[in-house]
Order: structure tokens, then sequence, then C-alpha cells
């Protein structure tokens, strides 16, 4: 449990940045909105003994004027002096575009009694946003030096799908890097990705060594996730696992059933299943999961989460269950209580049209009180600058010498950026 806060306020960071990867065209920025932030957590556990929530930990967050998260501190509760201590803090690094391009974790030392290095992160990104290179320290104390850990170069096509990644890990001996994992990715015409192919890597020989096949509706919702491995002594895929996700009409992901591959009988052997439930505003209110039981043939419930929300959509609380197969009842295990800042209705009146898109010839940037030496850029996906103009007073640029495919725009009116991706036909 020592960790368990710093583990939360990952999944949380995760979950915050995931969502947000969305390309933003036709009305960048809203003209009347509420902005709040999640300022803190506190994660509690039931006891059974007393009958009460006892604290655990305590994350808090902070901004910087753009909104971007740059620092998180992570408490303990210390059951003895009844008072918050350091566990660990968190500090992020953006650049102008709001990439995150440094994180350094710290961790507390009781030893010394402090926050000390343990973990940095550096991100490298292209002029469309894409990440190209991650490169991860750990902190070592004996010399007082960042060492290099893990390293990882992406590679994408021209409509900024992933193509390939390659892993490397450090060598202290010959201190250089050394490639030891490559992924290829392969997609469908409509963009989904259908195969990950996965070599290991041994100075210039590359061995097949996992892959991935994935299955879409008709809506593009993922539908099958097949992992294998590969046998050397066979020469053939294994499979390891598989998921099943199913969704509703509003193609939420209803249902989630994962399988395991028996080696004796090679057959699929179901192992678990997740249901989850939304309310009315698309909002996930309930989550639940069973494990198959061998002995009774039959899903057997294991954990439930519900959530709750305010009237601004913020996720207000997480309660986590254990199911209690002596009363046939569920019991309290824990909860996640998040606070946020207090709402702020923003009035913004310069609202970005972007049309058409898709577009052929040529497209309108529509903003209001447009300034005369408001300019706009465009890249390919790979971060190469193919447009560079500066905008008239009816905001039209022609196209026409673009290729088709996905590209990204810049827009700068007086030190306001939009940005958002274009397709061209």
């Amino acid at each position: 449990m020592k960790r368990l806060g710093f583990i939360i306020m990952i999944g949380i960071f995760l979950f915050n940045y995931l969502n947000g990867i969305q390309a933003q065209s036709i009305q960048l920025k809203p003209a009347l909105a509420v902005n709040q932030k999640l300022i803190r957590s506190i994660n509690e556990n039931w006891d059974e003994t007393t009958n009460q929530w006892v604290k655990i930990s305590k994350t808090e967050y902070a901004y910087d004027a753009n909104g971007n998260n740059t620092l998180i501190n992570g408490y303990n509760w210390n059951n003895n002096t009844a008072r918050w201590v350091d566990d660990f803090r968190s500090v992020y690094t953006y650049d102008t575009h709001g990439n995150n391009t440094l994180l350094i974790n710290n961790l507390w030392d009781e030893a010394s009694g402090r926050l000390i290095g343990y973990s940095k992160d550096e991100f490298t990104f292209n002029a469309v946003g894409n990440r190209t290179l991650w490169i991860s320290y750990l902190w070592n104390k004996a010399i007082g030096k960042w060492i290099g850990s893990i390293k990882k170069e992406y590679n994408f096509n021209n409509i900024g799908d992933s193509t390939s990644d390659i892993g490397y890990s450090w060598d202290n001996v010959s201190s250089q890097w050394i490639g030891y994992l490559k992924n290829d990715y392969t997609y469908d015409v409509n963009g989904n990705m259908i195969l990950l192919t996965g070599y290991l890597l041994t100075g210039n020989q590359q061995d097949l060594y996992n892959k991935g096949e994935y299955t879409y509706d008709i809506n593009w919702n993922l539908t099958l996730k097949i992992n294998y491995i590969w046998d050397i002594i066979s020469s053939q895929w294994i499979g390891l696992d598989k998921r099943e996700y199913t969704y509703d009409v509003n193609r939420k992901n209803t249902l989630d059933i994962y399988y395991q591959m028996e080696e004796t009988t090679g057959q699929w052997v179901a192992n678990s299943r997740t249901e989850y439930t939304y309310d009315a505003k698309g909002n996930r209110t309930l989550y639940i999961v069973s494990y198959w039981d061998l002995t009774t043939g039959k899903w057997s419930v294991d954990v439930k989460v519900e959530y709750t929300y305010d009237a601004n959509g913020n996720n207000t609380l997480y309660n986590s269950f254990l199911w209690n197969k002596t009363n046939g009842q569920w019991s309290a295990f824990n909860r996640l209580t998040n606070y946020y800042s207090v709402p702020i209705t923003i009035f913004n009146p310069e609202i970005l049209n972007v049309y058409p898109n898709p577009a052929i010839d040529y497209v309108v940037f529509e903003v209001n009180k447009i300034s005369k030496s408001a300019t706009v850029e465009i890249f390919d996906m790979q971060g190469k600058k193919v447009i560079e103009k500066k905008l008239n007073e009816n905001g039209q640029i022609s196209i026409s010498n673009l290729t088709r495919g996905m590209y990204v725009y810049w827009l700068n009116n007086i030190g306001t950026i939009y940005t958002g991706k274009l397709i061209v036909y």
C-alpha cells in the first residue's frame, strides 16, 4: 500500500492524457465554458474493525497559466502522528505547444529525510505534436548522476499513424544504447491498427517475438484483440490471451471479456469479464469485474467500482467494493475523493471555424477579431512545414498543391494559438 497514491496518480494522469489526444478542428475555443482543475485526491480504505474510513494517501495537483499540470505532490497518512508525510513529487515541463517534454519523479528517502530523485523522462515531439523520442533515466545515489535506463524512438507515416518504434536499453559496460525490441504497426483503410508485430533485436539481427491482431466493427470500435508469442521450436505463433469488447448504441464499451490460452488443450479459457454502466451524459457510473470459476463453471463477481459526478461533470468519488462470498454481499474496500478548483466561467469571443474540412482546393480559417498579422502554418504528419501564409480578410488559403492525406495547422492570432487537423482529399 506504500505506493498506492503514486499508482493512482499515474492512472489518473494517463486517463486524462489519453482521453485528451483528440483533434479539434471546427470550434477550438468555446465561447462559454466552465473551467475547473483537479487539485486534490484523498485515498481511503475501509476498516472493518472500526467500521470507518481510514486515510491512506493524498495527492495534490498544481497547474501553470496554460492549464498544464506542472506539479503533483503525493503524501502518506502517518497513523502515529496523525499527519500527512511526504511520499513522492512529480514535476512536469512543457514546450510552447503544450507538449510534456520533461518529467522528474522524486521519492521520499527515509535515510536522508527528504525527497530525492528517482526517475527522469525526456520527451521529444515533431512539429505536428507526435512524440518521436522518449528517454528514461534512473537516479544513481552512489555516484549522484542520472543513468540511462530505456529509450524509445517512434516513426510515423504521412497521415500521422505510428508505423514502428524501437526500444533501447542502456549498457553500462559499453556506455551506449543497445536496441532490444522493435514493433511494426499495420493499419486498415480506415486508419485502424490491425496488426502489431514485435521483434527481438540482437545486433543487426531481428527475430520474431510477439504479435497482436485487432478487429473492429462497422463503427470502428475495437471488438477483438488477440496476443501471440513466437515459438522458436515449432516456428509458429502461439496464442497467449485475447479480449472481446461489446458496445452500446452510443459506442460506449459495456462488456470486456478476457481469455487465456490453455496450453494443454490449445483452447481459449475465459478468465475475467468487466461490465460497464453509463449515465445519460455518457459518464461511466459503474463497473463490475467477475472471474470464471473453474469449479462451478460460472462467473463469480469479485470487484465493483461506483463513480459519482458533480453538476459540472467532474468525477468526485470512486467507491470500490469487494464481494464477500460468506454473506453474499458487497463490502466497502476503498474510496478516492476528488476535489476541484472553484468553477470559473470563461467567455472567449475568439471562435475558430475551419471549413471545408475535409478540403480539396482551399480552406477557410474564420476567426473573430482577426489580426492583419495572423499567420497559418500547415505541416504534414512527418512534421515538415508545407505552407506558411498570412491570412487575408476572408481567411481563405489555397491548398491545391497538397497531396491527399492528413495535416496539422497552427494559427497564430496576436499570440493566441489554435491548432487542429486538416484532411485534404
